[in-house]
């Protein structure tokens, strides 16, 4: 280390020159490589203009294609119909005009449709009054066909035809369409992408049908007459690929590249120029942005030195401030360090006087603390568990739920509970409530958790008879419920069945008592109907004597000719011999209880139940599409005490180990019920 007034050595002059000619020898390796990468951006330029202009022609030949293609399919259809050749027979236009008019429907690609004897002759036209290309109307081919150029410039039109044929194969009318070649240049505009791209359309007689030149900054003139000569292969080229080259003029003052594709199956020709400027102007702004970087990094490099020399001398002279402050933080280090012992021994004694257990463990799972809490709790004195896995300590039946926690862990997870049954020194268990985070390192690996175990024996226990007392008391109701129901089925319902038979015979043998007693008949069958209605709701007899598949359905029948709700349902068969009866009336209960909700609440009026089983699982699902509802409120018992009904889903699927899952929002609310048959049976 440097001390105050130590003598700092200069660079000497030698060292300068030789510095001075390193500079001037990048300066000049910078130039050649800047020429270097432009022969290299040239080049690729190049290459990558004539794979896009050849790209670009034959994506625009083969849209043409298909679009014509399309044409001549649709007028095939349309002259195929019997229909049609009925109506040539007739020679009615009015008849006629009806076939052409979905041709006539296409809009701006279609100038007119019409229908033509084989002598040429005009049979119907749409729009009426239309004038065909031409001169006058030559008569058709006998095959289907796409033509050049008929007219010139933006008044030419392209003629696309096909026979009508007789069934015994010859022409009894050709059907076809005028399509403007403005629409084809409308087309080309379309595609232009870039500045200095030009499209051109050839027919097959080199007729020019459509340009695109949007894009373009030379004349038409000049942009046609490369065209033209790439068309013919006439015009420099430097590859000896005539659908990918750089043609010039005459004079060689223009440069484009270019690439021609042929329409596949009419004839045509697509040609793309991409002028020779605009192609090569990225290539020549990174070139001089290139230039502008080097000669910046060379100025920087220049400007780089002379600060380091600066900063050279400068940290001679802070060396030995450092050195002197260095001397000051230690003796401050020494201080803390007293200090935070002096804490550290008053934050072990608080630990170790806690009734809860406080843990360390490293990154193995192995206790590295362990408070003098858990000899009252386990029985364990902390040297014995010092060293040892968490996990020997954790009862056999948790070990696998405990593993799965443990290796869930991730930085920045918030504390987790957990609880768990542990082994007692004396053999007996106690439940420990785990609270808990994880310990991780700058690169978030993880180097152990701390957390404190609060015993819960007592609650879990609580908890447990609460539950068993619960299961008890719903399955007494189902009994109590599956009791009335046949009481009333059986009992009441027969003796109102005698009693509507009795007032039927009544009514036959006193006519003059009739309308009186037929009033009585049907009040009869109105509480007949009744009691029915409290015996299913009770508790319907077809859940127990054909299962719950057959009973969901009857209750969205049920429903939906009550005209109360629509229900669509798909429910998949089930074994019922691994459904156990209380898994059964629980999931019909499910689906009962939110129908019910739907109807009540949701203002819907459609509903869907799915049912889905699998050989661990059974999945049951409510959608309904009303209102909604915010589902933190309706699982909330203070909210609204009277409100209960969600709450019942749950604490009944808690009971058969199933689970309750609500999603809600304006417009859609997802119910489901998932049941592990497993944990059921």
């Amino acid at each position: 280390m440097a001390k105050a007034g130590a003598k700092v050595d200069l660079p000497s002059r030698g060292t300068l020159f030789a510095a001075v000619g390193a500079l001037a020898v990048l300066i000049v390796l910078g130039v050649a490589y800047s020429f270097v990468v432009f022969r290299a951006l040239r080049a690729q330029a190049t290459s990558e203009t004539l794979a896009a202009d050849r790209v670009q022609a034959e994506s625009a030949s083969r849209f043409i294609a298909d679009h014509q293609e399309g044409l001549l399919s649709l007028l095939e259809v349309i002259a195929s119909r019997p229909s049609l050749r009925a109506a040539l027979a007739l020679g009615d236009e009015a008849a006629l005009r009806p076939f052409l008019q979905p041709l006539s429907d296409l809009g701006r690609q279609v100038a007119a449709a019409w229908l033509a004897n084989p002598d040429g002759s005009l049979l119907a036209v749409l729009p009426p009054g239309a004038t065909l290309a031409g001169a006058t109307a030559a008569p058709p081919p006998a095959e289907r066909r796409v033509s050049g150029l008929l007219g010139s410039g933006v008044e030419g039109n392209i003629r696309i035809s096909v026979p009508v044929l007789m069934d015994g194969g010859s022409p009894q009318a050709a059907l076809g369409i005028d399509q403007p070649s403005v629409f084809w240049e409308e087309f080309l505009l379309r595609l232009i992408s870039r500045p200095g791209r030009s499209y051109f359309l050839f027919d097959r007689q080199g007729s020019l049908l459509a340009a695109g030149l949007a894009g373009a900054s030379l004349p038409q003139e000049t942009l046609e007459s490369l065209a033209r000569g790439l068309l013919s292969n006439e015009a420099g080229s430097e590859t000896e690929d005539a659908r990918a080259l750089i043609t010039a003029t005459a004079d060689g003052g223009v440069r484009a590249f270019g690439a021609a594709a042929p329409v596949p199956g009419i004839g045509w020709t697509m040609v793309v120029l991409h002028e020779y400027e605009a192609a090569m102007a990225p290539a020549r702004a990174l070139f001089r942005s290139l230039l502008l970087f080097l000669s910046l990094l060379l100025l920087s490099v220049f400007l780089l030195s002379l600060l380091l020399y600066q900063r050279y001398r400068a940290q001679q002279r802070l060396l030995w401030q450092l050195d002197q402050q260095a001397r000051s933080l230690e003796t401050e280090v020494r201080a803390r360090t007293a200090d935070l012992a002096a804490t550290s021994a008053r934050y072990r004694d608080l630990v170790e006087d806690l009734p809860d257990i406080v843990y360390e463990v490293d990154e193995a799972g192995r206790f590295t603390f362990v408070s003098k809490a858990v000899e009252a709790v386990l029985g364990f004195r902390p040297a014995d568990m010092l060293g040892k896995t968490h996990r020997e300590f954790v009862g056999p039946e948790d070990r696998e739920r405990f593993e799965s926690f443990r290796t869930g862990l991730t930085a920045g997870q918030p504390m987790s509970i957990l609880a768990l049954r542990y082994a007692t020194k004396s053999g007996g268990r106690c439940w420990l409530s785990l609270h808990s985070r994880g310990l991780f390192d700058a690169q978030g690996r993880l180097r152990g958790r701390r957390g404190v175990a609060r015993d819960v024996t007592q609650q879990v226990l609580a908890d447990t008879r609460i539950h068993e007392l619960s299961g008890k008391l719903i399955n007494a109701q189902e009994e109590e419920r599956k009791r009335l129901a046949l009481d009333l089925h059986d009992e009441t319902g027969q003796i109102l069945s005698a009693l509507k038979l009795g007032l039927q015979a009544l009514a036959r043998s006193r006519p003059e008592a009739a309308a009186e007693l037929e009033r009585q008949i049907q009040l009869t069958q109105q509480a007949m109907d009744r009691t029915r209605s409290l015996a299913y709701n009770l508790r319907p007899a077809i859940l127990d004597n054909f299962g719950l598949v057959p009973a969901l359905e009857d209750l969205c029948d049920t429903l939906a000719d009550s005209g109360r709700l629509k229900v669509d349902y798909s429910l998949q068969e089930v074994d019922e011999s691994s459904l156990p009866p209380n898994v059964r009336t629980t999931l019909f209960r499910f689906v009962q209880e939110a129908l019910t909700n739907v109807v009540r609440h949701s203002g819907s009026g459609r509903a869907e139940v799915r049912l889905v089983s699998g050989e661990a699982q059974v999945l049951v699902e409510v959608r309904d599409f009303g209102g909604g509802f915010d589902v933190a409120e309706a699982l909330d018992p203070a909210s609204d005490p009277r409100r209960l009904g969600l709450l019942g889903m749950r604490e009944r699927l808690n009971l058969v180990g199933g689970r309750l899952s609500i999603e809600s929002a304006p417009g859609l609310t997802v119910l489901k019920a998932e049941v592990d048959l497993g944990d059921a049976a």
